[in-house]
């Protein structure tokens, strides 16, 4: 009897291909026509990996140089019951398109507790209200999504279970 337990447990732990991941709860990475999503988090804080694991270039859209900060327009968090939108307001900026070789990574560095306070205008309304996230843990869902006529990847890497703590 002892046995049979022992192989029962083997066979949902154990794999032959040596797959850690098989077994976890949520994903660590997604990928979709040549391109992958990571992410891992310190605090408040989401480093969002896009690496590209075709056999081509892939051109992606990064962040954005604006006034004070880097948005990622592409990007979007949701954890908490609510969605952090990563695009304030800005001027003239670049095309935040950048071209990645077959095998290379780019991280998105997407601070949840900075972009609590960006407002839509001076004085205006916050672009992610509800205030800083408290202590805790979180699972949150990390998205990348881009549209047609963008010149880059165009679709949706969705990421769910990315576990946070924030103290």
């Amino acid at each position: 009897m002892r046995l049979l337990v022992l192989l029962a447990l083997c066979s949902v732990t154990c794999n032959s291909d040596g797959d850690t991941r098989r077994g976890d709860p949520a994903p660590r990475a997604v990928q979709r026509a040549g391109l992958e999503l990571s992410a891992t988090t310190k605090d408040a804080v989401i480093d969002a990996v896009l690496t590209n694991v075709g056999e081509r270039p892939i051109t992606v859209i990064t962040g954005i140089p604006a006034s004070l900060r880097t948005d990622f327009d592409a990007f979007t968090v949701h954890l908490a019951g609510r969605a952090f939108g990563f695009m304030g307001p800005r001027n003239a900026s670049g095309s935040g398109l950048v071209e990645l070789a077959p095998g290379e990574s780019l991280h998105h560095l997407l601070d949840l507790a900075d972009w609590a306070t960006v407002r839509v205008s001076a004085g205006g309304d916050l672009i992610n209200p509800g205030g800083l996230l408290g202590p805790g843990r979180y699972k949150a869902r990390v998205v990348y999504r881009t549209e047609p006529g963008q010149a880059s990847w165009v679709g949706e890497l969705v990421l769910d279970g990315v576990e946070m703590t924030i103290r």
